[in-house]
């Protein structure tokens, strides 16, 4: 957010029972490097276009504590794509272990499907 140009204050709100701060931002592609030529579908074998749409900026909102600066939750905006995350706990650092390959999966071609079926509506 310290960044973006168009940073602003959009007002006192209560998460969870919590005070906040809202505010947002609102950063053109050409001004976020590599990651706005990867949201934008640029480059050879980039199928982000396929599940976002086209990306032309990034929208920020962050929810702020303003007893320990911390963020409460963080929403971003991109393209036909939104993602939302809540923050409850901070603390030290936890080990994480993956899934077994057998649990994972690739999602491009399922994300390529989508797009195609949208299209025959």
């Amino acid at each position: 957010m310290q960044y973006a140009s168009n940073g602003h204050e959009v007002g006192k709100e209560t998460l969870d029972g919590h005070s906040t701060v809202h505010y947002r931002a609102t950063l053109d592609k050409d001004h976020l490097g590599a990651l706005g030529r990867t949201l934008s579908g640029e480059g050879e074998n980039n199928h982000w276009r396929e599940f976002a749409g086209t990306v032309t900026s990034l929208t920020l909102d962050v929810w702020v504590d303003p007893a320990t600066g911390l963020p409460a939750r963080l929403h971003e905006t991109f393209g036909e794509a939104e993602v939302t995350m809540d923050f409850h706990k901070f603390s030290g650092a936890r080990q994480i272990t993956a899934p077994p390959t057998a649990d994972t999966g690739d999602l491009t071609q399922a994300l390529k499907d989508m797009k195609t079926d949208e299209g025959k509506s």
